[in-house]
């Protein structure tokens, strides 16, 4: 999968004429988006930090401590509410 989505993503590189010099893809942390980076010359690939603050944050609301908070902290459920999980 990670052979077809490098193939797709240069070319679409062509078609918009954009060097593969030193390049950034900020994407996901996709393992087969990841790998399809890493099989292209000159290009970097980096994680979305509003997406790996998303993971964080859910995994920390998620957890045992925040959830046994109860009526303590109705924050932390009205904020548990603002994000989807993925």
């Amino acid at each position: 999968m990670a052979d077809l989505i490098s193939s797709e993503l240069t070319d679409v590189l062509k078609d918009w004429s954009i060097v593969q010099w030193d390049l950034h893809v900020i994407t996901d942390s996709g393992a087969n988006v990841k790998k399809a980076v890493s099989l292209m010359p000159g290009v970097l690939w980096r994680p979305c930090f509003a997406h790996t603050l998303q993971l964080c944050v859910n995994g920390a609301l998620a957890s045992r401590e925040v959830t046994d908070l109860g009526c303590c902290s109705p924050f932390f459920f009205c904020l548990r509410g603002r994000f989807v999980p993925l």
